[in-house]
This record gives C-alpha cells, structure tokens and sequence, in this order.
C-alpha cells in the first residue's frame, strides 16, 4: 500500500505529536519518587507495628497506625493515576 505524500505528513505530525506529549523521563522520575515514598512508608508502618507487638496500642497509636495507612493509599493511587496517564499515552 502506498500513502500519499500528505498521508505521511499527516502520519509524521502525529508521531511527533505522540513523542512530545508520551515524556517517559517525566514518567520515570516522577514514578521513582513515589515509589521511595512508598518504601518510607512501610518502613513507617513496620516500625509501628514493632514498637507495638506486645502491649496493646492505645487510641493515639491506632490512630496515628491509620494515618499511616490512608497516607500509603493515597501514594497507591497516585501511582496508579500515573501509569494510567502513561497508558493513555503510549
């Protein structure tokens, strides 16, 4: 099959189009830096757990134990809004 002379300037312009919106080093950086948030995270929440293992953690603990946990659900999200965004994109 043989394009027109348009047809490829066409196809060109949208390639380009693609490769200045797809930036995977934007992709990959803003990835890595949740993913180390990420990693804090559990580390917060295994130390937690630690400290915690033999008595029984008070209402503060728990507490506090939850908001480590929604704040690890929100870099979830944020990580999967991410990849969705590249997805559109590739």
């Amino acid at each position: 099959m043989t394009r027109s002379p348009q047809a490829l300037v066409v196809t060109v312009k949208e390639w380009n189009q693609l490769d200045a919106d797809f930036d995977l080093r934007t992709y990959t950086e803003s990835r890595q830096q949740l993913l180390e948030r990420l990693e804090a995270g559990r580390q917060a929440i295994d130390d937690w757990i630690e400290a915690h293992r033999s008595p029984r953690p008070g209402l503060a603990e728990r507490a506090f134990l939850e908001k480590l946990l929604i704040e690890r659900r929100a870099l979830f999200a944020e990580l999967v809004e991410l990849d969705e965004a590249l997805l559109h994109q590739v």
